[in-house]
């Protein structure tokens, strides 16, 4: 009995180490903080000269979205929420496809009937 009891404890040790050092959910991934549009694209193809290149997001806490337009410079406020799963991403009721969320990286497009009309490619600002 008391050799069952020393299997079971270390078992139960054993599980619990390995459910702690599994990798952490992507549900777990921060939008609240700076990103730059690096890149746009359309259909896999770069847009160099597109005028959203450059511009800032924030996605607050607050169900805000702070887009600050490189050729402007004043900052717009949009609503925003992120669908489950990390698949969807919903900027003033527009439905964008999340195809990128990890680390310091963020990549969501517009898909219309089947066709990617644009791409954003974002990146975290340090």
């Amino acid at each position: 009995m008391i050799r069952f009891m020393k299997f079971l404890v270390i078992c139960m040790g054993a599980l619990a180490i390995f459910l702690l050092s599994c990798k952490k959910d992507d549900k777990l991934f921060d939008f609240h903080r700076d990103w730059l549009v690096e890149q746009v694209s359309k259909a896999g193809v770069e847009l160099p000269d597109h005028a959203s290149v450059g511009d800032k997001y924030y996605f607050d806490k607050d169900d805000k979205c702070y887009i600050t337009p490189k050729n402007t410079g004043k900052r717009e406020t949009h609503t925003w929420e992120k669908g489950k799963e990390l698949k969807f991403l919903y900027i003033d009721e527009l439905r964008y496809e999340i195809y990128k969320a990890e680390g310091d990286v963020l990549e969501f497009g517009q898909v219309v009937e089947g066709v990617d009309v644009l791409t954003y490619h974002l990146r975290a600002k340090k």
